[in-house]
């Protein structure tokens, strides 16, 4: 009798952790998400590359700088897609790594309600670094993830 109670706690105990993290996984459907930002890249724009980025909420806040090197004078567009954020993270893009002098911010993405994909076009392609600024939370072991995908615009002269 003993032995029964002991395995049916433990099967219910299994089945709802291994539902929670399933739970969490399709939170972060990384080609869904990608597949999402891939339709905002037409008809003017190229599929060049994209990245996942997954992050991990602490006690304290984190910067996560990405450089972007970006082929001169060719015209590109950043897509993001937070679909996959259970809490808003910043996102900037600066000319000059952090820490340099006369270093420019020339994008930041303002959060609008029910929107998930935002689009960036630098002006100038050149270097830039992107930041991911994720914010301090006192909640346990929560995670996310986005998605950017880099799309160019194909000229002939």
């Amino acid at each position: 009798m003993k032995k029964t109670i002991l395995y049916s706690v433990l099967a219910f105990v299994l089945f709802f952790s291994t539902s929670a993290i399933q739970n969490n996984n399709n939170e972060c459907d990384i080609r869904t998400i990608k597949n999402e930002c891939l339709r905002s890249l037409k008809p003017d724009y190229l599929y060049d590359s994209y990245k996942a980025t997954r992050f991990l909420y602490t006690n304290a806040e984190q910067v996560m700088e990405i450089e972007a090197p970006l082929f001169k004078d060719e015209k590109y567009r950043f897509i993001f897609n937070i679909a996959g954020l259970p809490k808003d993270i910043e996102v900037k893009f600066f000319d000059k790594k952090k820490g340099a002098k006369d270093r420019k911010q020339l994008y930041s993405l303002t959060k609008e309600e029910g929107k998930n994909i935002y689009i960036f076009e630098p002006e100038v392609s050149k270097k830039i670094y992107l930041n991911y600024i994720i914010p301090r939370t006192t909640q346990q072991n929560l995670s996310g993830c986005m998605v950017s995908v880099i799309g160019y615009h194909l000229t002939t002269e």
